[in-house]
């Protein structure tokens, strides 16, 4: 969405840094702070963060920082985007990648791999070596898997157990009805 500029000749761009009036110029430059925003999450493996306190939206070699509106503006797209969640008064978990994405992949890995009518532990899909390299889910963060499982669980093609521990927590596939 950034165009033929990079992140950073982005973040560099003192305008970024002002919310646009133009609902048009406005969308684009919400678009832009997301790509933004996730490359910084990824960059630094932190995918909560606190809206108001978070280094992505100050550039000191510019001297500028997005107002609390924009920011505000920025955590609204995010969300609308499907790439965050709120989690409380100002923080956010982000996301690697939409949860409704993710579970389409990870249903059709299953589908490929035979694993329909099967029950696994979530750990099982996340760990790196208790799973084969093809799985979408490997290595990702638990919080995107569990929300993803959710929206499996909701069209019927999952539904998700609790165990005696986090560790334990299990999901059966089930055929596209």
């Amino acid at each position: 969405m950034s165009g033929s500029w990079g992140l950073d000749e982005w973040h560099r761009f003192p305008p970024l840094f002002t919310l646009q009036p133009v609902e048009s110029i406005r969308q684009h430059q919400l678009a832009v702070w997301v790509d933004i925003v996730l490359a910084w999450a990824a960059e630094h493996n932190q995918w909560t963060i606190s809206l108001n306190e978070c280094a992505v939206f100050e550039n000191g070699d510019i001297g500028r920082r997005l107002s609390k509106q924009g920011i505000e503006a920025v955590g609204a797209a995010l969300v609308a985007d499907g790439r965050a969640e709120r989690t409380g008064a100002g923080q956010l978990e982000l996301f690697s990648e939409r949860p409704a994405d993710l579970a389409n992949r990870l249903y059709e890995w299953v589908e490929r791999s035979g694993m329909l009518g099967g029950v696994y532990t979530i750990f099982e899909l996340h760990d790196d070596k208790a799973t084969t390299p093809d799985n979408p889910c490997r290595g990702l963060d638990l919080g995107l898997i569990r929300r993803s499982l959710d929206f499996l669980e909701q069209d019927n093609r999952a539904e998700v157990f609790q165990g005696t521990a986090t560790r334990e927590d299990g999901v059966k596939f089930f055929p596209r009805s």
